[in-house]
Parts: C-alpha cells; sequence; structure tokens
C-alpha cells in the first residue's frame, strides 16, 4: 500500500507540474498557473490513488480465495513474486505451508499457472543474479527441474529454514 501512495504522490506532483508549465505558458500567470498545477496534481494523483487501491484490493481477494479453496495446510508465509522461469509480465503469489511452497499466478478470474513444489523435493534454493535484479530465487528440486522467480530472497529462506535441511538453503 504504501507503494501505491509513493506512485501517486509521484504522478500527482509530475501530473501537477506539467499543467503548471502548459498553464503558465498560455495565460502568463503564475497565481493562475500554480492553483490549476495543484488541482490537476491533487485531482490526477487521487484517481490515480484510488484505481491502484481497487486493483490491489481485487487482486488479494482472488488470492485470498484461491489460499481458501486450494491450499488445506496452513500458510506460513506469502509474498508476491515475478517472473517466473523467465516470463515477462508473470507476476504472482508465493504461498509456503510446511509441506509444500505454491507458485501461483491469478489473470483474470481464473488460475493462470499453478506450481507446487513439495518441500522435500527441494535439493538447493540459490540466490541467482540473472534479469538484471538483485533478489532471484534459483529452486533446484531432486530430479533436476529448476524453478526461477524474483521476490525477497532472505525472507523467503528465513521461512523455509524451519522446514528443509540446513545445507538446502545457500
Amino acid at each position: 500500500m504504501k507503494n501505491i501512495a509513493g506512485i501517486s504522490i509521484f504522478m500527482g506532483f509530475l501530473f501537477g507540474f506539467i499543467a503548471f508549465i502548459i498553464i503558465f505558458a498560455i495565460n502568463d500567470s503564475v497565481d493562475f498557473a500554480i492553483m490549476i498545477g495543484v488541482l490537476a496534481g491533487v485531482l490526477f494523483g487521487g484517481v490515480l490513488a484510488v484505481c491502484l487501491v481497487i486493483l490491489y484490493t481485487s487482486t488479494n481477494k482472488k488470492y485470498l480465495k484461491y489460499k481458501n479453496e486450494r491450499i488445506s495446510e496452513l500458510v506460513v508465509y506469502e509474498t508476491p513474486f515475478f517472473r517466473l522461469n523467465g516470463g515477462e509480465k508473470d507476476s504472482g503469489q508465493l504461498f509456503l505451508t510446511d509441506k509444500s511452497l505454491f507458485i501461483v499466478i491469478i489473470r483474470g478470474n481464473t488460475t493462470f499457472r499453478e506450481l507446487v513444489i513439495p518441500l522435500a523435493s527441494i535439493e538447493k534454493v540459490f540466490k541467482k543474479y540473472d534479469y538484471g535484479h538483485l533478489a532471484n530465487a534459483l529452486i533446484i528440486q531432486k530430479d533436476g527441474t529448476e524453478t526461477r522467480f524474483i521476490s525477497d530472497f532472505e525472507k523467503l529462506v528465513n521461512s523455509l529454514r524451519p522446514y528443509v535441511s540446513e545445507d538446502v538453503c545457500v
């Protein structure tokens, strides 16, 4: 939610500044240009904030519904992730239980992609630096399957440690 506020404030200032410059160039009145710039910034930032909050809330409801319907164990950790296995626009939610790691992408009203990794099958968890991001996780399973995504690596590893052996998390 704090990201939504920051984005809205930044875009409001930017839009207000652009409106100020345009009105000042047209009218040559600083007072009128400031008034219109502030009004435009507040309105644009407010509308953007409302739209982002509605999108955030509806997305969270979809993942909460998924968690309640599909995961029977207690979820001990959940976090968003991005770019599952190199996908450009992939973003979703990770759910960690004491037995499995659920990697879920919901688009629209349907589950677009679902990957369930049993914790017993995880051989190694690495911090991998690719895509130009620092917080990538690479999970290698005992059958050789690799799964990569961008998330908060340290929190994920700290959440995994009680459920997998110590030598798994590198």
